[in-house]
């Protein structure tokens, strides 16, 4: 998609420049100004850093001064001293990349914990407008562009202007055959760099495989919120997220070591040459073929040249993209979260279990329901029949306070279900949707979840033998710990069914409700499954949404939605 910008006046000119600073604004107020403290840290070691380095230019300054003079002695001197506050300043060096490679981490780990945590409790009807390609971009592409610009900040905007300032001062003339001399460096620093940068290989394997488990979990959360929300999956699924995000930062530690030993070996390599160029210089010095202020300016170039300017373009390119990022990732976090009310006493033996007060609802523009009523007793079995379109499964999320009604009253155990602690009510409500979503889990787990506190291995068993699965884990090759593959694609339509079932059943819940639940199954199969589903709820309230009408003889009730109403009434 192409962008055209005219400039028409000094007002639009003001007008864009003013959204330009909102965005850096932006971006300050949400990974700079929260954590001041670290920067100032960084700013502290960043000073003390350059202190250092400036400290070493000033002995090289002397030393030449001794040599120029001859006084031997006091070369050797300073030369000791250069020495030792060499190796000095670059421990501080590596101190200060290894601390400010760990606070950059530590800030973007809690800008994801962030960032997934308000994903899990948003509004469901927010979350659905929501694309998961575009989720995962913004989770690891665009938080790894603001990572990438807090790292600059950190470990170049508060040290480089501070070098580059001093290192100006200093720049003269530069001579070609000190060129010469200072890159004969250059093949020693490659077999350096390659024997440090051995063990990040390994390293960088591991922490890949962190990022694609944490990217699974995080995959199986977004494309299975409703059944998340439905079963209170987000705080397991948080602490699952958590767990992966700590053993990455663990990972990282390891590889921030090296990449910071690596950095300071490029460090070392940079001032390398200005001992070679002592060596050199001195020896041309001495035969009066070289001036001491060639000497010099070519010192002061390497760092006023490689280094600070070279950063400049980066950081430029680098907070520009960050901008982007942090505007696009903001639109997450101002999701608004999923909407309760505050009652947790929830009376289970009230009866009706079920209103539905002239309700009426809407997804856009036109009605799905209109005046919708009914009610369904404690213990009675309802079959819910219409046509595709006519709103059965909109029920389900209706009851599920997925979505909230346009008009009228929805009422569960005697109380309007906006008053309930949604999180609380939901605990009393097993569903089986028709969206079947299968967790990368094993099976126990993908069973278990409806209720992980309560749900023993023989109640999963039992739950899987009732509906008709059990056949699953008595294969030689399949046990309870088996491991699903991702959305179920190892599994047929209707073992995906049949399993969703068993997960439901094994749910201690009031309310159960199957949405097209067996439309894969066959007639004999769907038959004996509904006989051992009444068997097993026979005191509970079970509510079955299909469009086959040859399973009505096993229900209580009927409510047939047609136009938005229910045609009983």
């Amino acid at each position: 998609m192409g962008i055209s910008i005219t400039v028409q006046n000094k007002d639009n000119d003001d007008k864009n420049n003013k959204i330009n600073k909102n965005e850096k604004k932006l971006l300050s107020s949400m990974v700079i100004k929260p954590y001041f403290k670290n920067y100032i840290l960084s700013f502290i070691i960043s000073f003390f850093t350059a202190f250092g380095i400036i400290s070493i230019v000033l002995l090289e300054k002397d030393l030449i001064n001794f040599l120029t003079n001859k006084n031997y002695d006091m070369f050797f001197n300073i030369g000791y001293k250069l020495f030792f506050l060499s190796i000095g300043v670059s421990i501080l060096v590596f101190i200060k990349t290894f601390v400010n490679n760990v606070s950059t981490e530590k800030i973007i780990v809690k800008l994801r914990n962030k960032f997934s945590e308000k994903l899990l409790t948003s509004k469901y009807t927010d979350l659905e407008k929501q694309q998961t390609g575009e989720i995962m971009t913004l989770f690891l592409n665009d938080i790894d562009l603001i990572k990438d610009y807090i790292s600059k900040v950190f470990n170049d905007l508060l040290y480089q202007p501070i070098i580059f300032i001093i290192s100006i001062s200093f720049a003269l003339f530069i001579n070609w055959k000190l060129t010469v001399v200072s890159f004969l460096i250059i093949p020693i620093s490659l077999i350096i760099s390659l024997i440090v940068a051995l063990p990040i290989k390994s390293y960088t394997f591991k922490q890949q495989n962190i990022i694609d488990k944490s990217n699974t979990i995080f995959s199986d959360a977004i494309s299975g919120i409703d059944v998340l929300k439905a079963f209170q999956l987000e705080s397991i699924f948080l602490s699952k997220f958590k767990k992966q995000i700590s053993f990455f930062l663990k990972n990282y530690k390891k590889i921030s070591f090296f990449d910071s030993l690596l950095f300071q070996m490029n460090i070392i390599i940079m001032f390398l040459p200005i001992l070679i160029l002592f060596a050199y210089g001195g020896f041309e010095i001495i035969n009066n073929r070289l001036t001491l202020g060639e000497l010099i300016a070519f010192m002061q170039f390497i760092i006023l040249f490689i280094t600070p300017l070279s950063f400049s373009t980066h950081y430029i390119s680098s907070r520009n993209k960050a901008v982007v990022s942090i505007k696009r990732i903001k639109k997450i976090l101002d999701l608004k979260e999923e909407q309760t009310g505050k009652k947790t006493n929830i009376n289970i033996n009230y009866n009706p279990t079920i209103e539905f007060d002239n309700v009426s609802f809407k997804y856009t523009d036109e009605f799905i329901f209109n005046d919708l009523s009914f009610t369904i007793n404690r213990g009675e079995k309802v079959v819910i029949l219409g046509s595709s379109g006519s709103g059965k499964s909109t029920i389900l999320k209706l009851l599920m306070g997925f979505y909230k009604v346009n008009k009228g009253k929805i009422k569960i155990f005697g109380e309007d279900i906006n008053n309930y602690d949604i999180h609380e009510l939901r605990k009393y409500v097993s569903i089986v949707p028709q969206d079947i979503f299968l967790f990368n889990e094993s099976i126990r787990w993908n069973v278990k979840f409806s209720d992980f506190d309560n749900v023993t291995d023989e109640e999963i068993i039992q739950s899987m033998k009732k509906s008709q699965i059990i056949s699953l884990i008595n294969q030689k090759t399949r046990t309870l710990d088996t491991k699903i593959s991702e959305f179920g694609n190892s599994l047929s339509g209707g073992e995906k069914q049949r399993l969703s079932i068993a997960r439901g059943l094994s749910k201690s819940a009031e309310i159960f409700i199957f949405d097209e639940s067996t439309s894969a199954l066959d007639l004999e199969t769907e038959n004996k499954l509904l006989e051992n589903i009444f068997s097993e709820l026979k005191d509970k309230t079970i509510i079955f949404i299909t469009h086959r009408k040859s399973i009505l003889k096993w229900f209580d009730k009927k409510i047939i939605i047609e136009n938005g109403r229910d045609l009983n009434e």
